[in-house]
This record gives structure tokens, C-alpha cells and sequence, in this order.
């Protein structure tokens, strides 16, 4: 009887030993886990800051086209209220013309 008393405890004892280190395993997993999940979550979040870093810059840009194109405008049309190299031309060929020298030159002629 002593032998197979002595027998149940070393099976018992074996299965308590298995039971501990499939629970070591376990926990090492969880942790590993739990250790992945926090570098994952905190990536997120670096990009989830760069995404919103990103939007803020094209939304920057968007309002930077947007003035651009309202300055051109502006431009464009200052431009068409000015003269042309020709129309210049014509106005000092009309200066000249109206320069007293001018006149008393034609005159005496």
C-alpha cells in the first residue's frame, strides 16, 4: 500500500508541477500581450497625431491656395484696368504733340 500511496503523491505532485508551469506560461502570455497591445495603442496614437498634424498642415495650404488664387484675381483684374505698351505709346505721341516746343515748331512751319 505504501507503494502506491507513494505513487498517487509523485502523479499528484507531477500534475501540480505541470499546472504551475502551464500557469507560468499562461502569464507570460498575458503579459506579452498586455505588453503588445500598449505599444499598439500608443502607435495609434503617434499616428492618430500625425494624421491631425496632416490635416491641420492641408487645411493650412487649402487656406494659402485659397488666398492665392483671391490675390491673382485681384491682380488679373488691376491688370486689365491698366494700359497697354501701345496705349502708353499713343498717350506720349500725344504729350509730344501738346509740348509747346511742338506747337511753335508747326506753327513757324
Amino acid at each position: 500500500m505504501g507503494l502506491v500511496v507513494q505513487e498517487l503523491v509523485r502523479r499528484s505532485n507531477e500534475s501540480a508541477r505541470r499546472t504551475r508551469d502551464l500557469e507560468q506560461r499562461v502569464e507570460t502570455l498575458e503579459n506579452r500581450l498586455a505588453a503588445l497591445e500598449q505599444l499598439l495603442l500608443e502607435r495609434f496614437k503617434k499616428i492618430e497625431q500625425r494624421d491631425s498634424a496632416i490635416e491641420a498642415a492641408l487645411r493650412a495650404m487649402d487656406e494659402s491656395v485659397m488666398k492665392l488664387r483671391a490675390a491673382v484675381d485681384k491682380v488679373s483684374k488691376q491688370l486689365e484696368k491698366t494700359a497697354t505698351k501701345a496705349e502708353v505709346q499713343e498717350l506720349e505721341r500725344a504729350f509730344e504733340l501738346m509740348r509747346p516746343e511742338a506747337l511753335t515748331l508747326k506753327v513757324v512751319e
